[in-house]
C-alpha cells in the first residue's frame, strides 16, 4: 500500500513551533486569517514580514523535530515491504536540503519526497494521489482532505485550524494514525 503523508501540521508542529517563536518575538499570535489573502494588509507589517521570511528559512525547517511516535508509527508501516511512503508538501522547492535534512535528521524512513505548488494545493495533492496511485493520504488541511476522500482512504490530523470539519478518519496523534494503519 502507498501512504502519502503531508510534512507541516502532520509531521512537524511546523505551525505550532512557528506561532511559539512569533509569541516570543511579537507578544501575539499570528494572523491565521491572513494566509488566505496575498493583499492582507497583516503582511506589510513587521510581524507579517517576519512570517513571509520564515516560510523562506531553510534553518527553521531543517531543525524542525517531528511528532513524538511519527518515526516509529512510518518505520513500522514500511517494515513490509509492499508498504510505500510518500512525503508530499506545498513547501518551496528551495526548501528541498532543508526538508530532507529534517526527515533524517528525525530518523523517518525513506520515502519519495514530492514539492507541490502552494496555489491550488488540493487539486496538486490530488493530481499525485492519483498519478503515484495512493492508498491513504493524511493531512491537516480540510479542503485537501475533501478533495481526496474520493480517491483514497484519508485521515485528517486535527489541528486548532480543521475542527469544524467532519471526517470518518480524524487523529490527535501518530499513536492513533498508528492503530488505523495496523487495523
Amino acid at each position: 500500500m502507498k501512504l502519502m503523508a503531508d510534512l507541516d501540521g502532520v509531521i512537524f508542529p511546523t505551525y505550532s513551533k512557528l506561532n511559539k517563536l512569533h509569541l516570543a518575538l511579537f507578544q501575539e499570535e499570528i494572523n491565521w486569517q491572513a494566509l488566505v489573502d496575498k493583499s492582507n494588509p497583516y503582511w506589510q507589517t513587521k510581524q507579517g514580514k517576519w512570517v513571509l521570511s520564515m516560510f523562506n528559512n531553510d534553518l527553521f525547517f531543517a531543525g524542525l523535530v517531528a511528532y513524538k511516535e511519527a518515526k516509529e508509527t512510518l518505520r513500522t508501516w514500511t517494515k513490509d515491504p509492499k508498504n510505500q511512503i510518500i512525503y508530499c508538501t506545498a513547501r518551496i522547492p528551495l526548501l528541498t536540503e532543508a526538508t530532507a535534512y529534517s526527515l533524517g535528521r528525525n530518523n523517518l524512513p525513506y520515502g519519495d519526497l514530492i514539492f507541490v505548488e502552494r496555489d491550488n494545493v488540493a487539486r496538486n495533492k490530488l493530481s499525485v494521489v492519483k498519478m503515484e496511485g495512493i492508498d491513504i493520504a493524511i493531512d491537516d488541511e480540510a479542503e485537501i482532505i475533501l478533495k481526496l476522500k474520493d480517491t483514497c482512504k484519508t485521515i485528517i490530523y486535527t489541528q486548532p485550524y480543521n475542527q469544524t470539519y467532519q471526517f470518518n478518519f480524524r487523529v490527535s496523534n501518530w499513536l492513533e494514525i498508528h492503530r488505523i494503519l495496523n487495523t
